[in-house]
Order: C-alpha cells, then sequence, then structure tokens
C-alpha cells in the first residue's frame, strides 16, 4: 500500500511512480507499456503525463514502431526539464556533466589540472558556477565525486596528491 489517504498524496505518488520508471528504463518505454507496468489505467496515465508536460519534466515523442491499435508515445525527459550536474575529479583532470531524467549524460567540460586543490578545484567551480548560469532554473543540484574520505564540512583528505583538511565547498565557491 502506498500510504496515501487523500486524491491529492494519489496523484503526486503516481507521478512520482511514472516518473521513477521513465528513468528506470532510460526513457524508452511507450505510455501503453509504462500504464500496463504501473497498472494504471489509461486515462490516469493521460493525466499523469499531461501535468508532467506542463510541468516541464516530460515531454512525448511518437515511439518508433508500434504494432496494432492507436499509435503511442514514449515519454522522455522534457527539453526544459531539470538536470543534475555531475562533476568527477580525477587525479590530473575533472570532468563535468549535465544528467536528465532517463540517465542521458551530456559531457559538458573537460580540463586537465595540476593536481592540487585549487588547481582543481578552484576552475571545477567556475565551470558549475557559469554552467548553472547558463542552465538557469533546469540545475536542480551539483555532485562531485572525489577520490577520498571526505568529512563532515567538506572537508576532503586526498593522501597520493597531498589534499589534507581541504574545504572543497569554500573551493568550488
Amino acid at each position: 500500500m502506498n500510504g496515501a489517504t487523500t486524491s491529492g498524496e494519489l496523484r503526486a505518488h503516481n507521478r512520482v511512480r511514472l516518473l521513477r520508471a521513465v528513468h528506470d528504463c532510460g526513457a524508452t518505454s511507450t505510455r501503453s507499456r509504462l500504464t500496463r507496468d504501473l497498472r494504471l489505467a489509461r486515462g490516469t496515465a493521460s493525466v499523469l503525463v499531461s501535468g508532467l508536460a506542463e510541468d516541464e519534466l516530460l515531454h512525448e515523442e511518437p515511439a518508433p514502431e508500434h504494432g496494432r491499435g492507436r499509435p503511442t508515445q514514449v515519454p522522455g525527459p522534457h527539453p526544459r526539464g531539470p538536470l543534475a550536474l555531475a562533476a568527477d575529479v580525477r587525479e590530473d583532470a575533472w570532468e563535468l556533466a549535465a544528467c536528465e531524467l532517463g540517465g542521458r549524460v551530456t559531457v559538458l567540460d573537460v580540463r586537465p589540472h595540476d593536481g592540487t586543490a585549487e588547481g582543481a578545484l578552484v576552475p571545477l567551480g567556475e565551470a558549475v558556477a557559469a554552467h548553472t548560469s547558463r542552465l538557469g532554473h533546469r540545475v536542480v543540484g551539483v555532485g562531485v565525486a572525489l577520490a577520498g574520505p571526505v568529512r563532515f564540512g567538506g572537508l576532503v583528505d586526498i593522501a597520493h596528491l597531498g589534499w589534507r583538511s581541504v574545504n572543497v565547498p569554500a573551493l568550488l565557491g
């Protein structure tokens, strides 16, 4: 049971279920397949997809091929939908990418660095700020992967690079 006690809670629950299903299938399942898999009524699925499209979370494209019956659509990420920025900091370079619903990843920037915390993180922070400014409200979060233990407050130690108690949030700006 989902715990919903009102129609609004049930709608919110089903919106999340539908978004999760679209993401998990890599935005490749048709609306009719998602409706069947989630055990939704066709009308309910239609209302949910329409609402998510109005909220710029989903966009539908015609299915490449269809069998009998009416043509179906494939729900996927909205072109103005939310993005998460993901940074991977390695010992000699970093990579910044935008990730969207369905799992598509678009590399935005790759830059070498000198191995120092400042040489790696300050330019990364500038790149994050520039892409966030360009993408605007679409950016809903930023994640940074570092090859070392992170303590409370964002302090990181990366022994092989000589980084000790590096204040990552401060260097990223």
